[in-house]
C-alpha cells in the first residue's frame, strides 16, 4: 500500500498503473490538450466604437428595477476584432430571450446600436 503522503494525483487523461514507468506517459495527452487549447483560444482587440456586419459572440438581456431592459452583444467584426453593442428595440430584446443569438450576423449602426 502506498503512504497517503505519496499517492500520485492524475489530473487528465490516462492512468498510471506502474508509477515509476507510466506516471509521465499518462500525463501526454493533458500536454497534447494544453497545446490543442492554446491554438484555439487567442485574443482579439475590443474596438471602442463599429458599425457593420457582424456576428454575434455573447449576449445577455439587462434588468434594472424601474427601467426597460437593455440588450447588450459582444460581437465579431469580419476583420477578426470584437465590439459590445447594445439595443433598446423591445421586439429584439423579446426575440434574444426567446432565441439563441450566438452565431448570428447582425448589423451594427454607427452609434453601437444593434439594426
Amino acid at each position: 500500500m502506498i503512504p497517503a503522503h505519496r499517492t500520485p494525483v492524475l489530473v487528465g487523461i490516462g492512468a498510471a498503473t506502474r508509477r515509476e514507468e507510466d506516471f509521465e506517459r499518462a500525463l501526454e495527452p493533458m500536454d497534447l490538450m494544453q497545446e490543442a487549447v492554446a491554438r484555439e483560444v487567442r485574443t482579439r482587440e475590443v474596438v471602442e466604437t463599429f458599425s457593420g456586419e457582424a456576428k454575434v459572440a455573447g449576449y445577455t438581456v439587462l434588468h434594472g428595477r424601474g427601467q426597460a431592459p437593455r440588450g447588450v452583444a459582444v460581437v465579431d467584426t469580419a476583420d477578426e476584432r470584437r465590439a459590445v453593442v447594445t439595443t433598446e428595440d423591445p421586439a429584439l430584446i423579446l426575440a434574444m430571450q426567446a432565441e439563441e443569438f450566438v452565431g448570428r450576423p447582425i448589423r451594427v449602426e454607427q452609434n453601437g446600436w444593434i439594426a
